[in-house]
């Protein structure tokens, strides 16, 4: 038997650990990759947000520091690698941050103060979710990935 063999052999077994993927930031329009009215796409990091007008009677709006994610708009967070860990920085208030009731689907949902953690049931390459209950102002989001 080589090491290769051997390697591989243990490569597989191995049982997959959570890691820091990186962050991408709102503070400014610099990782806005395309903007209209319907839809705005994010990137930095490896990491792509796209924000979806979806049901929301407001259009897509041209803001960052924080970005404005509104009511019943949708937002999908990817990464080419499996997400497990989502976590959410928000400003504005109790009107605009992710609170400890809502409904997150596929995720458990902790909140401290403006910070929000999904903790997802199964990793992903992309989650999205709706943001039911209120217009969201978003700083950063933070996401883990499994390797």
């Amino acid at each position: 038997t080589s090491k290769e063999a051997l390697d591989a052999a243990y490569a597989a077994t191995k049982e997959p650990v959570e890691v820091f993927a990186g962050t991408i930031s709102f503070a400014d329009k610099a990782n806005r990759v395309s903007f209209s009215t319907s839809k705005q796409v994010w990137s930095q990091n490896g990491i792509t947000v796209t924000n979806n007008k979806d049901k929301s009677t407001s259009n897509v709006a041209d803001y960052a520091n924080p970005v404005r994610f509104y009511k019943s708009s949708q937002v999908v967070v990817e990464h080419e690698k499996k997400i497990s860990k989502i976590v959410i920085k928000t400003t504005g208030g109790e009107k605009y941050q992710i609170l400890a009731g809502d409904a997150f689907a596929g995720a458990e949902l902790t909140v401290s103060g403006t910070t929000a953690t999904l903790v997802l049931a199964e990793a992903t390459n992309s989650y999205s979710f709706s943001c039911s209950g209120r217009q969201l102002r978003v700083e950063s989001i933070d996401v883990y990935v499994l390797e």
